[in-house]
């Protein structure tokens, strides 16, 4: 069975300041991720056909990011190189993929000898 999370939309607001070789004011700045989906396989895959295993198949993707400050120039810069941001984001993806397969074989081994205190 394959499961599918789409059209998911994550809104984050920043209160705060970057230091570098300037401080960089990121009070009032905006993140909207949207189109967010995640598709993950859900399979039976122990012996007794009854405990339920996480496949590691699991496929996410980004629509679309807009990230806005009160500093119009940093604004006009981001959405000068919005799609790079957005590639780059995307080719970053796969990495926390495979962050997430160790999180799903500890889920996996949890459910496959769970008991009644097991969650």
């Amino acid at each position: 069975m394959q499961i599918e999370l789409s059209e998911l939309d994550i809104n984050v607001s920043i209160l705060g300041q970057a230091k570098g070789i300037t401080k960089i004011n990121l009070n009032g700045t905006t993140i909207d991720v949207t189109n967010i989906t995640a598709v993950v396989d859900v399979s039976t895959s122990t012996t007794d056909q009854v405990h339920w295993a996480l496949s590691e198949d699991i496929d996410l993707s980004i629509g679309n990011i807009t990230i806005t400050t009160n500093s119009k120039i940093i604004t006009k810069f981001i959405k000068a190189n919005q799609a790079k941001i957005l590639s780059g984001i995307n080719a970053a993806l796969p990495a926390v993929q495979t962050k997430i397969s160790p999180l799903v074989d500890k889920l996996n081994e949890k459910i496959f000898n769970e008991n009644d205190y097991s969650f």
